[in-house]
């Protein structure tokens, strides 16, 4: 089984279609989403958390936790 997938999701359409990839080959995925930028739709149906583009670093030792 391959390891769970983090995605950064800004803006546009790159970040869903990933999400969407990774469901239809049953591979798990925690998406960190730039506030003001990732879309809410996006996220919605995955795990994830919100934080904001300065405070990166702090997002990033997020997804180390839930890796």
């Amino acid at each position: 089984m391959e390891a769970k997938l983090g995605i950064v999701a800004g803006s546009g359409g790159l970040p869903r279609r990933l999400v969407e990839s990774c469901r239809a080959a049953g591979r798990d995925v925690f998406v960190l989403a730039l506030e003001g930028s990732a879309e809410p739709a996006t996220v919605s149906d995955v795990p994830h958390a919100w934080c904001r583009i300065g405070a990166a670093a702090a997002g990033l030792a997020l997804c180390a936790t839930t890796m």
